[in-house]
């Protein structure tokens, strides 16, 4: 089910990444604040998070990452997240093999991913 739901929001962003330029630096960016946003949920900064919130998270965090795969040339597919957890492991080490080390921008998401 989550890697039907990755695979439509990538659509969807890819979409509207059409309309200007888009760089590793500004996904990188954007990845970011993503990860900010799920170490808030983390953090337990609101107790009170709805789970389709935390959902909504993830789903952002993972459509940036493919975003930022497909820029850097790396292999992904939102169909191989039918273990989210075990495929976000995957990206982050062909990352660091390509140099951009992940685990440097302060969040495990292994805390809190979706299985």
């Amino acid at each position: 089910m989550y890697a039907e739901l990755l695979a439509v929001s990538l659509d969807a962003s890819v979409a509207e990444a059409a309309d200007g330029p888009t760089s590793v630096g500004a996904v990188l960016a954007e990845l970011f604040l993503a990860q900010g946003r799920l170490r808030r949920q983390a953090d337990g900064e609101d107790d009170r998070v709805p789970a389709v919130d935390t959902v909504t998270a993830q789903l952002h965090y993972d459509v940036t990452l493919l975003r930022l795969c497909s820029l850097m040339g790396i292999t992904c597919d939102p169909t191989r997240f039918t273990q989210p957890s075990t495929e976000r492991q995957r990206i982050h080490r062909a990352m660091a093999d390509a140099g951009l080390h992940l685990d440097h921008l302060g969040v495990d998401l292994e805390d809190h991913a979706t299985s």
